[in-house]
């Protein structure tokens, strides 16, 4: 058998050494393509994860607005009903008093009449 030429250069330690180095290299770059991926992975996934964190925190804060918009419409509705009974207390004195006077003039004038 004769020798190659293809195969005696192939075999050479220089061209060996440099397509292991090669190879190496390639899988190297492949490992951290591959780790860069899984670390673009996991942020997306984070990203993903604090995104519907974010919407659960905002449909909270929309109902708990609604429950304070409804307090503060009846408290709204509280103070106006307690205004309208002081007035109406108020009103409910005055006609008190002028019945009370009223009274008092009533029952002078009967005495100055039937005395």
């Amino acid at each position: 058998m004769k020798p190659n030429p293809n195969t005696r250069t192939f075999n050479n330690g220089f061209r060996q050494n440099s397509t292991n180095s090669n190879v190496g290299l390639m899988i190297d770059q492949q490992n951290s393509l591959n780790y860069s991926h899984r670390l673009a992975e996991e942020s997306l996934q984070i990203g993903e994860d604090v995104l519907e964190s974010f919407k659960r925190q905002n449909d909270s804060i929309k109902r708990i607005q609604q429950k304070v918009n409804y307090t503060i419409g009846d408290l709204g509705l509280s103070q106006g009903i307690i205004k309208l009974i002081g007035s109406r207390d108020q009103q409910d004195r005055r006609i008190i008093i002028f019945l009370t006077i009223l009274l008092f003039i009533f029952i002078a004038t009967l005495y100055y009449v039937f005395k």
